[in-house]
């Protein structure tokens, strides 16, 4: 397997890409909130651009989407040039939700109210598993 290349692009070309794929995604119905996340956004080089979507499972099965999450992916890489890695949310880990909410960009919501409860519940979450462990040192420790 070939490693990918490094991309390098100004800060103005990604707010360009940015606002390109924002675009792109608001105009799918079944997309109810998207994030941008990873190093695309942390760092001045970047393998690929990472996003996180939530589907709308009335318009999308949860059968369907690791094939949306490809297609999606395919789709938005033709017009930006750049290697997209698409990430359905919706089954997403705790950690994993956390780690975009705490760290992510978001793109777009149509939802804030979905958006809003799924930011709570992920960090009540957190915070549960963290006592949870600290609990459970303290009994090793003890």
């Amino acid at each position: 397997m070939a490693l990918k290349e490094f991309y390098r692009v100004s800060w103005r070309e990604k707010k360009r890409i940015i606002e390109k794929i924002k675009n792109q995604l608001f105009e799918k119905k079944e997309i109810v909130f998207s994030y941008f996340y990873g190093s695309f956004l942390e760092d001045p080089t970047f393998r690929d651009i990472d996003i996180g979507i939530y589907l709308d499972t009335e318009i999308v099965g949860k059968n369907q989407f690791l094939d949306y999450q490809l297609n999606i992916s395919k789709e938005l890489e033709i017009p930006s040039k750049y290697l997209i890695d698409i990430r359905v949310l919706n089954n997403a880990s705790t950690s994993f939700l956390s780690s975009i909410f705490k760290r992510g960009n978001l793109i777009f919501s149509k939802d804030m109210e979905l958006l809003t409860d799924l930011i709570e519940k992920v960090s009540l979450e957190v915070v549960s598993s963290e006592g949870i462990s600290r609990q459970s040192l303290l009994e090793l420790i003890s």
